[in-house]
Order: C-alpha cells, then structure tokens, then sequence
C-alpha cells in the first residue's frame, strides 16, 4: 500500500480540566503518519521550523516514515492552542498560529507521484487542486480539516467535500448535552455530481468520538454498525454543531470510569485517527 500524507507537522498546546501541556508535538501529518507506519511505509509532505525537536523527527524515521517530503525552513512551527473541557469532544480554539505554514505550497517528491492513497490532513483547502495535481491517479482521497478553515474557507471547503473519497470530522455534541460521550465512528455515503467529474460516484465521511476522563463513573451506549446523517455535513456549512442523532445503531453498553485525578492531553486539533475501521453501513463491521 502507497501512502502519502501531505499536511501539518505541529506544536499544540493543550489546556484541560485535568492539567496543561506547552507546545507538544501535534499535527495530523504527524499522527496520521505514525498510526499508518504500523501498516505501511508512508511517506510525509509537510514543513517545520527551526524549533521543530529533532527527536521528533528520529522518531518519524525509526518507525520507517519516509521524509524525503519534510522541509525545514527559517522560521517557527505551526502552533495551535485549544482548551477541552469534561467532554474531548469539544473544545475552543484559543490560538492558531500558521507561521511557516502559512506559505507552504507542497511539491511533492517524484517517488511519491505514483502512490495509490492520498490523505490531505489539514490543510488549506484551496490548495487541493495543486497539490492533487501532482499525482497521477491515485485510487483513494482522504482529508480532513479544523476550525480555522471551516470559518475562513468555507466555500472552498464544502467544494473539497465534494471531490474527496473520505472525510474524517470529530463528532461533537450540543451545548445542552451532559459530558458524557460513547466512543462510536460512523460513516455516511453520498452521491456527488461533483465528484462525478473526477470518476468517483460517492464520499464516505468517518465521524469520531473518543472517552474522556470524567468527574464520575459512568455507563455510556456506544453505537454499534449503522450510518451517519447528513447532520455532520450541514454542520459545516451552517457552523453548528451536528446533533446526537446524526448517528444511528444498535446500542451496545461500555462503561467508563475515570477518575478526576487521572492526566490525559490529547494530540492534535485535528489529527488523524489512528484507531477504528470504516466499513460500508449494513456490513455488520465497526470499530470504535
């Protein structure tokens, strides 16, 4: 399997109820990497400044991640700053700091020209359209995306939506919803004259929700195989966030329990799942 992952190579900060992280490394570049080096050999297109740890970088290369993509540049690594509250799956976005991020127009080694899969993770999505140029006919186009272009490249965003094979977004409650939340992925297919253009007749967009340590125990349902609405797409364009029925499944009982004293910090603002499988709804197959 030919793996590609153009996009951000990160510092996050990360503030919670249970403690603070300063400037860890984050990125979905960087996570989607090390999750896929446990199945393939992929190879990275990102940039980093000068004050990205070269430990980091040894890391990526022992776990075989090829980085003949990653360009170190004069400057300071992208940064994003965000506080979690008792659910992970919301949070506020304090600080987004693109620094040599800002001007990276990604060329992509030769070598990796030919590779079947492509994940665009995070990144500008006006930029799609060269960087997908480059390739020359991958079979699979994965992306996904967070808040700072949701609100300031919303029409190019929602074009993108159209074009791609799979869409990850983190699956977020409402205000009014308790702080509890299942760990489900869920996955909806829907057709595009968009896409129809490109050869590709439907998208598949993977919605994730993960446990969070809580104040109490709790008995959580986690949903089982089942389909996403279009609530999670909406929610895109409307700049809210989709509702709890966007998924529908079979329950099946989890508890949790995590005691308040317990640290945890999360990766990245918008990193790529590194768990869970996606399989076509009524398969009988998920994962969460």
């Amino acid at each position: 399997m030919s793996l590609v992952i153009v996009g951000s190579v990160a510092f996050d900060t990360i503030r919670t109820p249970w403690g603070d992280r300063e400037k860890i490394v984050g990125g979905s570049g960087t996570y989607c990497s090390l999750a896929a080096s446990y199945f393939t050999r992929p190879r990275i297109v990102g940039v980093v400044g000068r004050d990205f740890p070269r430990k980091t970088i040894a890391l990526l290369r022992s776990r075989g991640v090829d980085l003949a993509g990653l360009k170190v540049k004069a400057g300071k690594t992208f940064h994003w700053e965000g506080k979690y509250e008792d659910d992970p799956n919301r949070r506020t976005t304090l600080r987004t700091e693109l620094n040599v991020f800002a001007d990276f127009r990604p060329e992509v080694p030769a070598p990796y020209r030919g590779s079947r899969i492509v994940y665009l993770a995070n990144l500008n999505p006006e930029h799609h359209d060269f960087i997908l140029g480059q390739f020359r006919k991958p079979a699979l186009v994965a992306m996904d995306t967070i808040r700072l272009w949701i609100d300031t490249k919303r029409e190019a965003l929602l074009k993108e939506l159209g074009r791609v094979d799979i869409y990850f977004a983190n699956d977020e409650r409402p205000t009014s919803s308790p702080p509890a939340r299942p760990s489900s992925v869920s996955a909806h297919r829907s057709s595009s004259s968009r896409r129809a253009s490109m050869g590709r007749s439907s998208s598949a967009m993977i919605s994730f929700s993960a446990p969070w340590p809580t104040r109490a125990s709790t008995s959580s349902t986690r949903p089982g195989p089942g389909t996403a609405s279009p609530a999670a797409f909406s929610a895109i364009s409307t700049g809210r966030r989709a509702s709890p029925a966007a998924t529908s499944a079979g329950p099946r009982s989890t508890a949790a329990s995590w005691p308040r004293s317990r640290s945890r910090t999360s990766g990245s603002a918008g990193s790529c799942p590194s768990t869970g499988t996606w399989s076509k709804p009524g398969s009988g197959s998920s994962a969460g």
